[in-house]
């Protein structure tokens, strides 16, 4: 009999924090009023801010969703990543077509994709589902994942304010070098599905094309970024989310050298793998013994065709695997698969939510808080190498229940 694997990551939060601000502060409460008991528990009284930008207290919301508890409303989370994921040019042209044919008013000039994307939410949900099906239009993250070279006498060297000042420093001389301003700020959120890190920083000076009351100009800003890094004590492991290549590399050595004293300590070598697409079939797909998701349908790969000129294919279908045992779809023996694409339905929504596995190190999510089950269905199933067994699991879950006093 096999037995489920404890759910390490049992309370979602939201990591976004930037996306708070690129919704009107009178939709974010409208957004948020259903919670304002909740909120006013834990500090923050959104009827009380009133709906000016300057008067919202971005950084207290943003610590209450980076540290849910039993008490943090599913709903709350849940809609502020459907606003993330429905924020975008696409997806507002998508929204503003059906809301249009299903009589959901349309008369703020102003809406931006964000906006919008609240008001259809509080007005006819069941738009928003729809949308759901049309996988384009939802905006994924990546996570890149690094495994430490040799864990074996190297010590985590904590998380004193002095660690994560110093820390600061050489990512401010970079970002500045970098031409991204002298602006980094690093927030540290201990939680029961990891060490998670929100780096706030400043991007490259953005110039654009305007129109100021009519008539065309432009504007020069320098835009917001917050990105995101997990690291996981009981593996050893550190994933991000960060726009720029050169970004994570900064990240993965100054994290080495700050909390490690080695700028080499997570060297960057392979750690996924589709083998068990191959070498299990269906098998590789099972997962009834993760809390949290329900089941796992294979909806896209990609490969390489050995051979002089390197050809990418990929077969796309409802069922990957159905398709194949039907005759419809074939991938050649000797292809090398460069990415996966699973539709997986987990029990907390009711549409099966997208994830993309691409070998070496790199794994798209549509929602970052679904890493935590992800990985471990990723590890029973052997999409990692050197996968650990459920003892490891065990041992991450146990090592949190310590950092929290006992308390599940």
């Amino acid at each position: 009999m096999i037995m489920p694997v404890p759910n390490v990551s049992c309370f979602k939060g939201f990591s976004r924090h930037g996306d708070l601000k690129v919704v009107s502060p009178k939709y974010l409460v409208k957004l948020l009023a259903p919670y304002a008991d909740f909120l006013k528990s834990r500090g923050l009284n959104i009827h009380r801010q009133g709906l000016k930008a300057c008067h919202m207290d971005y950084a207290a919301l943003a610590d209450i969703l980076m540290t849910p508890d039993s008490n943090m409303p599913s709903g709350l989370v849940d809609s502020l990543q459907i606003v993330h994921e429905m924020a975008t040019p696409e997806a507002m042209d998508y929204l503003l077509h059906e809301a249009g044919t299903r009589g959901v008013p349309l008369d703020d000039p102003t809406f931006s994709p964000a906006d919008l994307a609240v008001h259809v939410l509080l007005h006819d949900k069941n738009i928003i589902e729809r949308a759901y099906a049309q996988r384009f239009l939802i905006r994924p993250c990546t996570f890149v994942y690094f495994q430490a070279r040799d864990r074996r006498g190297v010590e985590f060297r904590g998380l004193s304010p002095d660690i994560i000042r110093a820390l600061e420093r050489d990512l401010n001389k970079w970002f500045q070098k970098a031409k991204r301003g002298r602006s980094c700020r690093v927030f540290v959120y201990p939680r029961q599905d990891g060490i998670w890190f929100q780096v706030w920083h400043g991007a490259p000076l953005r110039r654009e094309g305007c129109i100021d009351h009519g008539e065309s100009s432009c504007i020069c800003y320098r835009p917001e970024r917050y990105d995101v890094l997990i690291y996981q004590p009981a593996t050893g492991e550190l994933q991000m989310d960060a726009e720029a290549v050169n970004e994570r590399e900064v990240y993965r050595r100054y994290f080495g050298r700050h909390f490690f004293g080695d700028d080499h300590h997570f060297p960057g070598a392979a750690i996924y793998t589709l083998d068990p697409l191959r070498t299990d079939g269906e098998r590789a797909l099972v997962c009834s013994d993760v809390n949290g998701m329900e089941f796992v349908t294979l909806r896209r790969v990609e490969f390489v065709i050995s051979g002089a000129f390197g050809t990418i294919e990929t077969v796309e279908a409802d069922d990957v695997f159905a398709a194949i045992n039907a005759g419809e779809a074939r991938i050649p023996h000797n292809a090398r698969l460069s990415e996966g694409g699973f539709s997986i339905k987990f029990s907390d929504s009711r549409m099966p939510r997208f994830v993309a596995l691409r070998p070496e190190n790199m794994v798209r999510y549509q929602r970052d808080s679904d890493c935590g089950i992800v990985e471990t269905w990723f590890r029973l199933r052997g999409f990692m190498r050197n996968s650990r067994s459920i003892f490891a699991l065990l041992l991450s879950f146990i090592y949190f229940w310590i950092q929290d006093g006992g308390a599940i």
